[in-house]
């Protein structure tokens, strides 16, 4: 007896069927793989919490520095040899001889898909890449001497704080995803500074404006945060930047009571 064969049509609808199980399930396969970064992501951060609970340990109770201006080769929090050391990190792809500012690979986000071809990183004339994953919160830590980062002045200091100084560290944001090594609240803004370049070091945004130390919502519109206590969460971008006339007092008092580690104190010098 001969087989029957299927039929175009049979075949058509199968393939529409088989279409339309694709459509329903790849929003949720693709959600499943974001999770999984975002875990990743997550046990990174975890992983800079506790080493910076270990590096308190050996500095006489100071967080790790979020740059040493006193060492001019080791100036970033991720350039710090004791740090660098007790987090073991690895597999370093910075340029010898390059002003390369980068986390090793095993220490960027894996969500982090910027590159220096899609101009998501930036790349300087002697090869070097800067980009990192992750940045401090800035918020208290630059001087009251020169109200910038005193770079090139006279007597550069580590930029820290003591672990005692932090008010409530269980609300106050240390490490978050971002496009820099460092993160400051009005850079929080998403509607001036995400909503306009995304995940993308700097910018500039539509008017021609860089934002060097932006958060990177690049988890769904989020970010994942270690606060100063050592825990990390999810957050959404609502929850990071709270809206408000961000030209006035408004703004900085709806977002002190995350950002500020020492409430009402802008610049501590250290």
């Amino acid at each position: 007896m001969r087989k029957k064969a299927f039929t175009l049509i049979e075949l058509l609808v199968v393939i529409g069927i088989i279409a339309v199980l694709m459509a329903i399930l790849m929003p949720s396969l693709n959600k499943a793989r974001e999770q999984a970064k975002r875990v990743v992501c997550a046990n990174n951060l975890k992983t800079i919490g506790l080493g910076d609970q270990m590096y308190a340990d050996d500095s006489d109770d100071y967080h790790v520095p979020i740059f040493n201006g006193s060492v001019p080769d080791n100036w970033l929090w991720f350039e710090n040899p004791l740090f660098m050391k007790i987090i073991a990190m690895k597999g370093r792809y910075k340029t010898e001889g390059a002003s390369a500012k980068t986390l090793p690979k095993d220490y960027k986000c894996p969500s982090d898909r910027r590159t220096v071809g899609n101009r998501g990183l930036l790349k300087y004339s002697d090869g070097g890449v800067e980009g990192v994953s992750y940045g401090i919160n800035s918020v208290g830590l630059r001087s009251e001497q020169c109200n910038s980062w005193c770079y090139y002045t006279g007597g550069r200091r580590a930029h820290t704080l003591k672990v005692s100084q932090v008010v409530r560290p269980s609300s106050k944001l240390f490490f978050l995803d971002s496009e820099w090594f460092a993160v400051d609240y009005w850079e929080a803004d998403y509607l001036t500074c995400w909503n306009l370049i995304g995940d993308k070091m700097g910018g500039p945004d539509p008017d021609g404006n860089y934002h060097w130390d932006a958060p990177a919502y690049r988890h769904n519109e989020g970010a994942n945060v270690l606060f100063y206590d050592g825990h990390t969460m999810y957050l959404k971008k609502q929850q990071i930047f709270k809206l408000a006339d961000i030209g006035g007092a408004d703004a900085l008092l709806a977002n002190m009571p995350m950002w500020f580690p020492i409430p009402n104190k802008w610049y501590i010098d250290q």
